[in-house]
């Protein structure tokens, strides 16, 4: 993700990113970010990588989001699709996550969200825990599934489970193959 910077006049650089694209283009929320989590990319520009490890996006006194340093702590990013004119819509399943550890952004598709309306969000998260969500879109799909649930593992990797009717619930129904079982 692209980082921005703000400089003020003692020459001092603020590093950010905007989340989200609403109405013609408004951002959802702008996320300050420390210093220590800005890499530079192959072609020179500074970006951040999702998920960020022993941080924690902050509310400060004033309404700013800022991503901070913090042990034992991560920030995921969350993003749905929607299809063609349609909606998307996310409930995280595990772990524990109070709703002011969720930070939402939207994404339109168009200028005013009439070709659909996508939906995201950075979530606070335990150090080296997974992040199980549920999701559901409408629109359009083209073949693509209305409903599942992904994993976010805490090394970036995502994991799709589409298709299926109820979260958590679901999967304990589903049979599982063995690690012995496959080898034999």
């Amino acid at each position: 993700m692209k980082v921005e910077f703000r400089e003020d006049e003692r020459g001092r650089k603020f590093p950010f990113v905007d989340m989200g694209s609403e109405t013609h283009g408004r951002t959802s929320f702008r996320l300050w970010v420390n210093g220590r989590f800005v890499k530079k990319d192959s072609n020179g520009n500074m970006s951040i990588e999702f998920p960020v490890h022993n941080a924690r996006i902050e509310t400060t006194p004033k309404g700013s989001f800022v991503l901070r340093p913090c042990k034992h702590s991560m920030v995921h990013d969350i993003y749905v699709p929607c299809g063609y004119r349609g909606g998307a819509h996310f409930e995280i399943l595990s772990p524990n996550i109070d709703e002011d550890d969720i930070f939402r952004y939207s994404e339109y598709r168009s200028a005013r969200g009439n070709l659909g309306i996508d939906e995201g969000a950075l979530v606070n998260c335990p150090f080296d825990t997974p992040l199980k969500y549920k999701w559901h879109r409408t629109g359009r799909l083209y073949g693509d599934a209305e409903e599942g649930m992904t994993i976010l593992m805490p090394d970036g990797v995502q994991k799709e489970l589409d298709m299926l009717p109820d979260g958590l619930e679901a999967i304990e129904e589903l049979p599982v193959i063995d690690e012995a079982e496959q080898s034999a």
